[in-house]
């Protein structure tokens, strides 16, 4: 009997205490589920709206077209100006709305921008590789815009723009392509020139664009359509160095860049230019390359002959004496200097060896002239 009340004692003392820890539990869980759930609200709604917008991969990637652009918060009437983007940064597009796109800005942000604002990333590598093509060459004229005009990526209207130009914006001149129009319509045949504006370089239409030819030499180009004067070598008079032109010229309804050449030195007694060298009847066309070489001035012309042969005509200036040095059968891509160099130290060398290995041909085949 004793042992009996000592059990239930036992039992009476237990059974509160495993009440209150029911209790304890219950209110920690009432306490804690909640968080939990939350949190995994918060961050599933974290992932999908700010994680995946910004590491979703983009629908293209694209550059900025004109000198500045700027991003907008959203493409309603009522908006606000984020941010602004210069010239060739590049964004990714995310959304495509009418003729808005949604972009990703470094750093993750977004905005909104106009699609006549960029240029797809094909026609901003072309137009970087054109940069990259005339940096290695000679440019044959200087001039301007007339008017607002379109930097395309080809000589033709309906190629990707690369820039819109500004009114009187300088260009240097690189080549020229007569090109025929681009539907049966009976329009005339446009003149393009391939220019550099700045950092930039594409083709812009020949009529929209006035040629700044140097005033010292404006007065010979009166009666001739002058269309190119590269600097051959400068001169010192009285503190000052003074330039000697190549330049050349065109009849206007010739096919040819070119049909005539002149040089022109300068002469410190009268003061004035004297005409060294000219030749005519020519069917070239651009480029014309200029190098110097041990301090003589060299010059190339890619000319055509009445039966279509296509050759590379070199020169060298002489104080003021220009003499023809030399041809090259074809043309090659803008390498007549150094072929014309090569070929020259390799005969040079040959001097020097026996004769039997003196009478081997260059692979060359250039023909030297007095």
């Amino acid at each position: 009997m004793t042992v009996k009340r000592q059990r239930n004692a036992f039992a009476s003392l237990r059974t509160p205490c495993a009440g209150r820890g029911s209790e304890g539990v219950s209110l920690k869980a009432k306490v804690f589920i909640p968080i939990i759930i939350v949190a995994a609200l918060a961050g599933e709604g974290y992932y999908h709206f700010v994680y995946l917008p910004r590491h979703r991969p983009p629908l293209a990637i694209a550059y900025v077209m004109p000198r500045t652009l700027e991003v907008l918060n959203t493409p309603a009437q009522v908006r606000v100006r984020v941010a602004t983007l210069d010239r060739h940064d590049m964004v990714e597009i995310v959304n495509i709305y009418g003729p808005w796109r949604e972009i990703r800005l470094p750093g993750g942000n977004r905005g909104w921008v106009r699609a006549d604002g960029l240029m797809d990333s094909s026609t901003y590598h072309a137009g970087q590789l054109l940069a990259t093509k005339v940096g290695h060459l000679t440019a044959q004229a200087a001039g301007h815009t007339l008017t607002q005009m379109g930097l395309r990526v080809e000589p033709s209207r309906r190629a990707p723009l690369l820039a819109e130009l500004r009114n009187g914006q300088v260009l240097r001149i690189f080549g020229r392509r007569v090109v025929g129009p681009a539907s049966l319509a009976p329009m005339p045949s446009e003149v393009w020139y391939l220019v550099q504006a700045g950092a930039m370089a594409g083709w812009v239409r020949g009529r929209l664009v006035s040629l700044d030819i140097p005033p010292a030499i404006s007065m010979y180009a009166e009666d001739v359509n002058l269309v190119a004067w590269i600097t051959l070598q400068t001169v010192p008079d009285d503190g000052r160095e003074v330039p000697e032109y190549l330049t050349a010229d065109r009849g206007y309804e010739a096919p040819c860049d070119f049909t005539h050449i002149r040089v022109f030195t300068w002469s410190v007694k009268t003061q004035q230019y004297v005409t060294a060298y000219v030749r005519g009847g020519l069917c070239g066309f651009f480029p014309i390359t200029t190098e110097k070489k041990d301090g003589v001035p060299y010059f190339w012309l890619r000319l055509k002959d009445a039966k279509g042969r296509e050759y590379e005509q070199a020169y060298k200036m002489l104080d003021t004496i220009v003499r023809p040095a030399g041809t090259i059968e074809g043309w090659g891509p803008s390498a007549a200097p150094a072929a014309y160099h090569a070929l020259a130290s390799m005969r040079a060398r040959r001097r020097m060896q026996p004769e039997s290995l003196a009478d081997r041909r260059s692979p060359l085949q250039l023909r030297e002239r007095g």
